[in-house]
């Protein structure tokens, strides 16, 4: 097996944007031509814009009526409901930008 063809099966089937981020890294350490670098970038790229979206979509569904824990009193589980989006939000947002991407 050869390295593209490693590259490629990997970036197939993308689970975790941050962690597809950082195995590209480690493959651009090695400076090797031809892995179809900016390829796996814009994947990656078009990952993340679904991933965003389905972070909006679960905002925008539940934003009326959060999903409020048991143990929690009604308030507190909203703003706990809040807390997550906002979390999972910025944590694609800065682990993108601390990622440096540059694809253009």
């Amino acid at each position: 097996m050869t390295i593209v063809n490693f590259m490629n099966t990997r970036f197939d089937r993308i689970v975790d944007t941050q962690q597809a981020l950082r195995l590209l890294r480690k493959f651009e350490t090695l400076n090797l031509p031809n892995l179809g670098i900016q390829d796996k970038y814009h994947r990656i790229l078009s990952h993340y814009a679904r991933d965003i979206d389905g972070v909006s979509r679960t905002y925008q569904k539940n934003k009326t009526d959060p999903p409020i824990a048991r143990d929690l009193p009604p308030i507190a589980g909203k703003w706990f409901c809040i807390f997550i989006f906002f979390k999972s939000f910025f944590t694609l947002r800065f682990g993108l930008i601390k990622s440096k991407v540059s694809v253009f």
